[in-house]
Protein backbone atom coordinates (compact mmCIF):
# COMPACT_ATOMS: atom_id res chain seq x y z
CA UNK A 1 0.00 0.00 0.00
CA UNK A 2 2.68 2.34 0.44
CA UNK A 3 5.90 1.74 -1.42
CA UNK A 4 8.43 3.84 0.23
CA UNK A 5 9.38 4.16 3.92
CA UNK A 6 8.92 8.25 3.31
CA UNK A 7 4.84 7.15 2.50
CA UNK A 8 4.73 5.16 5.80
CA UNK A 9 5.74 8.20 7.72
CA UNK A 10 2.87 10.85 6.14
CA UNK A 11 0.66 7.90 6.87
CA UNK A 12 1.98 7.74 10.73
CA UNK A 13 1.67 11.60 11.16
CA UNK A 14 -1.56 11.78 9.32
CA UNK A 15 -3.56 9.03 10.99
CA UNK A 16 -1.34 10.03 14.88
CA UNK A 17 -1.06 13.87 14.46
CA UNK A 18 -3.90 14.93 11.80
CA UNK A 19 -1.38 15.67 9.54
CA UNK A 20 0.59 18.38 11.94
CA UNK A 21 4.45 17.70 11.94
CA UNK A 22 4.38 19.81 14.99
CA UNK A 23 2.16 17.59 17.34
CA UNK A 24 3.73 14.69 15.93
CA UNK A 25 7.60 15.38 16.39
CA UNK A 26 6.50 16.07 19.71
CA UNK A 27 4.87 12.45 20.49
CA UNK A 28 8.15 10.95 19.36
CA UNK A 29 10.48 13.62 20.83
CA UNK A 30 12.19 15.00 17.62
CA UNK A 31 11.91 18.39 15.92
CA UNK A 32 9.11 19.70 13.41
CA UNK A 33 12.23 20.01 10.75
CA UNK A 34 12.54 16.37 10.78
CA UNK A 35 9.34 15.22 10.44
CA UNK A 36 8.41 17.54 7.41
CA UNK A 37 11.82 15.85 5.92
CA UNK A 38 10.65 12.29 6.61
CA UNK A 39 7.47 12.71 5.17
CA UNK A 40 9.36 13.71 1.36
CA UNK A 41 12.02 12.58 0.81
CA UNK A 42 14.91 12.02 3.84
CA UNK A 43 15.47 8.70 4.65
CA UNK A 44 14.46 8.44 8.78
CA UNK A 45 17.17 7.45 11.26
CA UNK A 46 17.53 4.89 13.21
CA UNK A 47 16.80 6.54 16.43
CA UNK A 48 13.38 8.13 14.73
CA UNK A 49 12.02 4.63 13.54
CA UNK A 50 13.04 3.34 17.56
CA UNK A 51 10.93 6.03 19.09
CA UNK A 52 7.77 5.16 16.48
CA UNK A 53 8.05 1.36 17.74
CA UNK A 54 8.49 2.01 21.05
CA UNK A 55 6.61 5.08 21.77
CA UNK A 56 3.10 4.65 18.69
CA UNK A 57 3.79 0.99 18.93
CA UNK A 58 4.21 0.66 15.16
CA UNK A 59 5.59 -2.51 13.61
CA UNK A 60 9.10 -2.68 13.13
CA UNK A 61 8.53 -4.81 9.61
CA UNK A 62 5.83 -2.15 8.61
CA UNK A 63 7.42 0.45 8.92
CA UNK A 64 11.25 -0.67 7.46
CA UNK A 65 9.15 -2.99 4.84
CA UNK A 66 5.24 -1.92 4.55
CA UNK A 67 4.52 -5.74 5.16
CA UNK A 68 2.04 -6.40 7.64
CA UNK A 69 -0.28 -3.83 9.60
CA UNK A 70 0.68 -0.50 11.14
CA UNK A 71 0.43 -1.49 14.30
CA UNK A 72 1.38 -4.17 16.47
CA UNK A 73 -1.51 -4.10 18.96
CA UNK A 74 -4.89 -3.96 16.97
CA UNK A 75 -6.60 -6.42 17.74
CA UNK A 76 -9.35 -8.36 19.33
CA UNK A 77 -9.02 -10.48 22.75
CA UNK A 78 -8.79 -13.94 21.44
CA UNK A 79 -6.32 -16.65 19.75
CA UNK A 80 -6.27 -14.75 16.22
CA UNK A 81 -5.83 -11.41 15.15
CA UNK A 82 -8.45 -9.13 14.30
CA UNK A 83 -7.44 -6.66 11.50
CA UNK A 84 -9.97 -3.43 11.43
CA UNK A 85 -9.70 -1.45 8.63
CA UNK A 86 -9.80 1.62 10.72
CA UNK A 87 -8.50 2.20 13.97
CA UNK A 88 -10.13 3.21 16.70
CA UNK A 89 -9.99 7.16 16.89
CA UNK A 90 -11.87 9.90 18.63
CA UNK A 91 -14.86 11.57 16.68
CA UNK A 92 -15.10 14.68 15.60
CA UNK A 93 -16.74 17.45 16.48
CA UNK A 94 -19.86 17.02 13.96
CA UNK A 95 -19.48 12.98 14.23
CA UNK A 96 -20.19 13.67 17.87
CA UNK A 97 -23.44 16.06 17.33
CA UNK A 98 -24.29 13.27 15.07
CA UNK A 99 -24.57 10.35 17.49
CA UNK A 100 -25.85 12.39 20.18
CA UNK A 101 -28.69 12.85 17.76
CA UNK A 102 -28.73 9.42 16.28
CA UNK A 103 -27.06 10.10 13.67
CA UNK A 104 -24.22 7.69 13.66
CA UNK A 105 -22.79 4.74 15.76
CA UNK A 106 -20.29 6.02 18.17
CA UNK A 107 -18.79 4.52 21.01
CA UNK A 108 -18.55 6.31 24.65
CA UNK A 109 -14.74 6.99 26.02
CA UNK A 110 -14.47 7.60 29.56
CA UNK A 111 -11.25 9.13 31.24
CA UNK A 112 -11.37 6.23 33.54
CA UNK A 113 -8.38 4.09 34.34
CA UNK A 114 -9.29 0.63 34.98
CA UNK A 115 -6.22 -0.45 36.84
CA UNK A 116 -4.15 -3.61 35.65
CA UNK A 117 -3.05 -4.41 39.27
CA UNK A 118 -4.35 -4.29 42.29
CA UNK A 119 -4.01 -1.29 44.03
CA UNK A 120 -7.41 0.25 45.17
CA UNK A 121 -8.81 3.20 43.97
CA UNK A 122 -11.68 5.64 44.29
CA UNK A 123 -14.00 4.34 42.17
CA UNK A 124 -16.08 7.18 41.29
CA UNK A 125 -17.28 6.54 37.82
CA UNK A 126 -18.06 9.31 35.20
CA UNK A 127 -21.39 9.88 34.10
CA UNK A 128 -20.75 11.86 31.02
CA UNK A 129 -18.42 10.83 28.18
CA UNK A 130 -15.43 12.47 27.91
CA UNK A 131 -15.48 11.59 23.88
CA UNK A 132 -16.48 9.79 21.37
CA UNK A 133 -14.90 7.09 19.73
CA UNK A 134 -14.82 5.82 15.75
CA UNK A 135 -14.60 2.22 16.68
CA UNK A 136 -15.08 0.13 14.09
CA UNK A 137 -14.97 -3.64 14.31
CA UNK A 138 -15.85 -3.13 18.14
CA UNK A 139 -19.72 -2.28 17.70
CA UNK A 140 -20.57 -4.50 20.34
CA UNK A 141 -18.56 -2.15 23.10
CA UNK A 142 -20.34 -0.21 25.84
CA UNK A 143 -17.82 1.98 26.19
CA UNK A 144 -13.81 2.60 25.69
CA UNK A 145 -11.46 3.35 28.74
CA UNK A 146 -8.03 3.03 29.33
CA UNK A 147 -5.71 0.41 31.25
CA UNK A 148 -3.36 1.02 33.41
CA UNK A 149 -0.32 -1.48 35.37
CA UNK A 150 1.62 -4.22 33.60
CA UNK A 151 -0.34 -7.55 35.30
CA UNK A 152 -2.12 -7.75 31.66
CA UNK A 153 1.03 -7.46 29.73
CA UNK A 154 1.71 -8.52 27.30
CA UNK A 155 -1.54 -9.29 26.35
CA UNK A 156 -2.81 -5.39 27.37
CA UNK A 157 -0.37 -3.22 27.60
CA UNK A 158 -0.43 -0.04 30.46
CA UNK A 159 -2.26 2.85 28.06
CA UNK A 160 -3.95 0.76 25.98
CA UNK A 161 -7.61 1.57 25.27
CA UNK A 162 -9.82 -1.37 26.03
CA UNK A 163 -13.31 -1.71 24.60
CA UNK A 164 -15.67 -3.12 27.20
CA UNK A 165 -19.32 -4.46 27.37
CA UNK A 166 -21.29 -4.95 30.32
CA UNK A 167 -22.31 -7.92 31.65
CA UNK A 168 -23.48 -9.82 34.68
CA UNK A 169 -21.46 -11.93 36.43
CA UNK A 170 -23.23 -14.91 34.91
CA UNK A 171 -22.28 -14.37 31.61
CA UNK A 172 -18.82 -15.16 32.79
CA UNK A 173 -16.88 -17.42 30.73
CA UNK A 174 -13.67 -18.71 32.57
CA UNK A 175 -10.74 -18.21 31.51
CA UNK A 176 -11.55 -14.80 29.53
CA UNK A 177 -10.88 -11.65 30.17
CA UNK A 178 -12.94 -8.70 32.31
CA UNK A 179 -12.34 -5.68 33.61
CA UNK A 180 -14.22 -5.90 37.15
CA UNK A 181 -15.39 -2.80 39.53
CA UNK A 182 -14.88 -4.70 43.20
CA UNK A 183 -15.55 -2.29 46.30
CA UNK A 184 -12.40 -0.73 46.60
CA UNK A 185 -10.54 -1.91 43.41
CA UNK A 186 -11.05 -1.91 39.63
CA UNK A 187 -8.89 -4.28 38.00
CA UNK A 188 -8.48 -5.82 34.46
CA UNK A 189 -7.96 -9.99 34.87
CA UNK A 190 -8.93 -13.05 33.31
CA UNK A 191 -11.33 -14.71 35.36
CA UNK A 192 -11.13 -18.62 36.66
CA UNK A 193 -13.02 -20.57 38.58
CA UNK A 194 -12.35 -20.81 42.22
CA UNK A 195 -12.71 -23.72 44.75
CA UNK A 196 -15.91 -22.13 45.75
CA UNK A 197 -17.15 -20.61 42.61
CA UNK A 198 -20.80 -19.87 43.79
CA UNK A 199 -18.59 -17.22 46.22
CA UNK A 200 -15.23 -16.54 44.94
CA UNK A 201 -13.59 -15.85 41.65
CA UNK A 202 -10.02 -16.02 41.00
CA UNK A 203 -8.04 -13.25 39.21
CA UNK A 204 -5.59 -14.15 37.41
CA UNK A 205 -2.58 -12.09 35.64
CA UNK A 206 -1.33 -12.74 32.27
CA UNK A 207 2.24 -11.52 33.71
CA UNK A 208 2.46 -14.29 36.43
CA UNK A 209 6.24 -13.51 36.46
CA UNK A 210 5.90 -10.33 38.00
CA UNK A 211 1.90 -10.56 39.99
CA UNK A 212 0.15 -13.02 41.82
CA UNK A 213 -3.38 -14.41 41.41
CA UNK A 214 -6.03 -13.33 43.71
CA UNK A 215 -9.02 -14.36 44.87
CA UNK A 216 -12.12 -12.16 45.84
CA UNK A 217 -15.58 -12.52 46.83
CA UNK A 218 -18.70 -12.20 44.18
CA UNK A 219 -20.24 -10.42 46.75
CA UNK A 220 -17.55 -7.42 46.45
CA UNK A 221 -18.67 -7.07 42.52
CA UNK A 222 -20.31 -3.61 41.70
CA UNK A 223 -20.32 -4.30 37.96
CA UNK A 224 -18.51 -6.58 35.54
CA UNK A 225 -17.11 -6.04 31.72
CA UNK A 226 -16.28 -8.44 29.29
CA UNK A 227 -13.34 -7.12 27.16
CA UNK A 228 -13.74 -7.52 23.82
CA UNK A 229 -10.67 -6.13 22.29
CA UNK A 230 -7.95 -3.28 22.88
CA UNK A 231 -5.77 -1.18 20.93
CA UNK A 232 -3.10 1.22 20.75
CA UNK A 233 -5.09 4.57 20.43
CA UNK A 234 -4.85 6.68 17.65
CA UNK A 235 -5.69 10.30 17.34
CA UNK A 236 -7.91 12.43 14.31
Amino acid sequence: MFETINERVDFLVRNCANGNNLEFSRMVGTNEGNIRNYRSKTVPKQDFLEKCVKILRVSSDWILTGAGEPFIDSKELSTSTTHCEELPRFASASEAMQSQIGGSKLIPYYDVDFMGGFAEVENDQTINPDDWVVSPGFERATLWCRCSGRSMEPLINSGDLIALRQCRASDIQYGNVYAVVLDTIRTVKVLRRSATPDQTLLFVPVNREEFDEQEFPLSRILQIYEVIGCTHYIGQ
